[in-house]
C-alpha cells in the first residue's frame, strides 16, 4: 500500500482523486481484519489530505456557482 501511495500522480489533481476514490470503494468491499484496515486508511490519510487542501484553495474565492469540472 505504501509503494502504491509513492506512486501516487499527486500533480495531477483528478487523476490521483480518481485512484484514491477507486481505491476506498475497494477497501469497503473488502472482509479485513479492523487493524488491517485502520492501518491502510492511515497510509491514505496523507494523499486524502493533500486533495483536501488542493480542493479548499479553488474553491475559497471562487464564484458561486462554480465552474463545470474540466
Amino acid at each position: 500500500m505504501r509503494a502504491w501511495v509513492a506512486a501516487l500522480p499527486l500533480a495531477n489533481f483528478s487523476a490521483t482523486a480518481r485512484l484514491l476514490v477507486e481505491a476506498l470503494r475497494s477497501m469497503n468491499r473488502l472482509r479485513i481484519a479492523a487493524a488491517e484496515r485502520l492501518e491502510a486508511l492511515e497510509v491514505l490519510r496523507g494523499p486524502v489530505n493533500q486533495l483536501a487542501g488542493l480542493v479548499d484553495r479553488q474553491i475559497i474565492g471562487a464564484s458561486f456557482p462554480l465552474p463545470p469540472q474540466r
